[in-house]
């Protein structure tokens, strides 16, 4: 996994876990849902290099040649014949000449040491022929998907309420808007020592509120109506934000009430329905983990102020930069046009191709 794709995740686990007594362990890795093999990195490697080869100390490109993958005893002996035999060979040469090449052996030797050391502390992996079981990670990865989380659900008629404050204002901002501020900033600051927190934000300059995202997705999908697998249109309600007392008597009028009977009636039946008690179980518990995780941001009454920015985008306008390339005032984002026509025919489009594990 890319090093910084393994520090998002440590990162969200804490957040997932706060608070909380969990023995979780969490593997984050490739191997099951994404899989790639050495043969694939050699291909990658051996098209790179020949395509963009390294330049040795003598300005000269350093041609490369076909990368071979060997079982273990076929590299001992490819090592054996063509370093190990040379070496002794070597070392006889360096006795008779009365230890005349004794410091180029020894560097050969350190060399071949080093390599074979390097061998046996990668030999279990590089012959390990498992893959890793990553079902815990795909559950933190849910929890951390934002509105597209709600949306999804909501638009299955997965999700009727959520708990919140309808009137909170929720600091957002397209990627692309992010990405374009990240890229000025690093011009208008190279070569400086600044120390300037840049807050790319839009919860003071263009707010948008809980109640508007909900407006804008219940017309969207009730426009355009997601289909479900018999291709029949799912119809979508009015979608309410709940204080969190109230949210929590709901779930346990509506889920934990009725769960606890099934439970009952499992006993009852000799735990003939154990494997959907356990799903329904499993489903409550992940909605309650996903209220937990989002309670901090979903009654957060504050705004950020992004004044730093504004100087930025004034700074690099007067420095003749590209802004209408590089384009990141939010006050320019019409909200309503970007929900309804990019951000929610996005995930319909995008993630409702991927198998979700919203409840």
């Amino acid at each position: 996994m890319p090093a910084d794709m393994v520090v998002n995740a440590i990162i969200v686990a804490m957040v997932a876990n706060a608070s909380k007594c969990s023995n979780n362990i969490y593997h984050v890795g490739s191997s099951m849902r994404n899989p790639i093999k050495y043969m694939n990195i050699a291909d990658y490697g051996y098209k790179y290099f020949t395509e963009m080869p390294w330049m040795d100390k003598n300005r000269k490109p350093v041609k490369v040649g076909t990368f071979t993958i060997l079982d273990m005893p076929s590299f001992k002996r490819y090592i054996f014949i063509h370093y190990l035999l040379p070496l002794k060979g070597f070392k006889l040469l360096n006795k008779i000449c009365c230890q005349h090449f004794q410091k180029r052996y020894l560097e050969f030797n350190r060399k071949i040491q080093a390599a074979m050391r390097l061998v046996d502390l990668y030999g279990p992996y590089l012959s390990f022929n498992g893959v890793f079981d990553d079902r815990n990670m795909e559950k933190v990865e849910m929890a951390a998907k934002t509105i597209d989380s709600f949306a999804i659900a909501y638009c299955k008629r997965k999700l009727l309420c959520f708990p919140g404050d309808i009137k909170t204002v929720i600091d957002v901002m397209p990627p692309d808007m992010v990405v374009n501020a990240i890229i000025v900033s690093m011009a208008a600051n190279v070569n400086q020592c600044y120390n300037n927190i840049y807050h790319v934000g839009s919860s003071l300059s263009n707010p948008i509120r809980y109640l508007n995202i909900r407006d804008y997705g219940c017309k969207y999908f009730k426009e355009t109506p997601w289909m479900d697998k018999n291709g029949e249109p799912v119809k979508v309600g009015t979608f309410t934000m709940l204080d969190m007392a109230s949210f929590k008597r709901y779930i346990f009028i509506h889920y934990l009430l009725t769960l606890k009977g099934f439970k009952l009636l499992n006993t009852i039946c000799c735990q003939h329905f154990l494997k959907r008690y356990l799903e329904f179980n499993g489903k409550i518990q992940v909605a309650m983990r996903l209220v937990d995780f989002y309670r901090r941001y979903l009654f957060f009454n504050g705004v950020f102020g992004d004044r730093n920015m504004e100087t930025l985008e004034r700074a690099a306008k007067q420095g003749g930069a590209e802004m209408d390339l590089f384009y990141f005032d939010p006050k320019m984002i019409d909200w309503e046009d970007y929900f309804t026509n990019v951000h929610f025919p996005g995930i319909v489009k995008y993630i409702f191709k991927v198998k979700q594990c919203i409840v």
